[in-house]
C-alpha cells in the first residue's frame, strides 16, 4: 500500500458506468499517508463493511445459495475462493478496477473496495485480496464463525510493509471446530493454506477489534475507493 497525492480535481463521489460492473455509484475517502495507519484505517472499512452486510438481505440469501456441506469453513470456500470455488472471484488489481474512473489523477489510490453485499449479486464477481477477504468474512460472520483479517509482508524487498491480506477462521463446528483455519480465498489453494514466507504478520479480529478510520485525515495524502454496484439499473 503506498501514500497518494491528489493531481487534479476529481468529485469525492459519483455515479460511472463500469465495464465490469454496470451502472454503480463510487465514492473516495482520504486515508493516511503513514503505512502502518493506513493499513489500520483500510482494515477499519473492510471491517465495518463486512460486519453490517453479514445481516444484509443480499448476504444472507448468498450464504443459503451455497450451503451445500453444512460445513461452514467448505461452504464458503467452495463459494468465493479463486481456486476451486463453485461460483468463485476474478482476481483483478486495483488500478483495474479504478481505471473508469481516470484515477491516474491521484497518484495512486491506495485501496478499490467493492463491499460484499454488491459482491455477491455481480454476475461475475471480481477483485483483489481484500475484496476476497471481505466477501468471505460476511459470509463467515453469517454463518456464526468468528474470524480475523490477517495482514502480512511477504516482499523481501520492503519486509516492514504489509502487502497481502487474507482470513483466518475460528469455526465451533464442522471438520475445522476448534482450529484455526487461514482461509487465503484470493491466492490460497485449501483451506488452511498460508502464506510460507510473511516477515511480518498481524491479525485483526472482525467483531472485536475497535475500528480507527480517520475520515478526512492528512488531506490530500492518500485516497480509497469504495464501488457501491446499482442492481437495479444494471443490465
Amino acid at each position: 500500500m503506498y501514500p497518494a497525492y491528489q493531481t487534479a480535481s476529481l468529485p469525492s463521489r459519483g455515479l460511472v458506468n463500469h465495464p465490469d460492473l454496470g451502472l454503480c455509484a463510487y465514492r473516495l475517502s482520504e486515508v493516511s499517508a503513514v503505512p502502518d495507519t493506513q493499513v489500520s484505517q483500510v482494515i477499519g472499512l473492510m471491517r465495518d463493511y463486512a460486519i453490517a452486510d453479514a445481516d444484509s438481505p443480499a448476504i444472507k440469501e448468498d450464504v443459503a445459495r451455497s450451503s451445500y456441506s453444512g460445513d461452514p469453513i467448505v461452504d464458503t470456500w467452495n463459494w468465493i475462493a479463486r481456486y476451486g470455488g463453485s461460483r468463485g472471484m476474478t482476481f483483478q488489481r486495483d488500478e483495474v478496477t479504478g481505471a473508469p474512473l481516470d484515477l491516474d489523477r491521484w497518484n495512486p489510490v491506495v485501496e478499490s473496495l467493492i463491499r460484499p453485499a454488491d459482491q455477491c449479486q455481480l454476475e461475475s464477481p471480481i477483485g483483489d485480496c481484500d475484496d476476497f477477504a471481505m466477501w468471505g468474512a460476511a459470509q463467515l460472520l453469517a454463518r456464526k464463525v468468528d474470524c480475523a483479517f490477517v495482514t502480512i509482508a511477504a516482499d523481501a524487498n520492503a519486509p516492514q510493509i504489509f502487502s497481502h491480506v487474507y482470513l483466518a477462521a475460528y469455526p465451533k463446528r464442522g471438520q475445522y471446530a476448534g482450529m484455526r483455519v487461514p482461509m487465503d480465498l484470493s491466492h490460497g489453494q485449501f483451506p488452511g493454506w498460508e502464506h510460507g514466507q510473511a516477515f511480518r504478520l498481524e491479525e485483526w479480529p472482525v467483531k472485536t477489534w475497535a475500528s480507527s478510520v480517520l475520515w478526512g485525515a492528512a488531506a490530500g495524502a492518500g485516497a480509497y475507493l469504495l464501488y457501491r454496484a446499482l442492481k437495479e439499473t444494471r443490465n
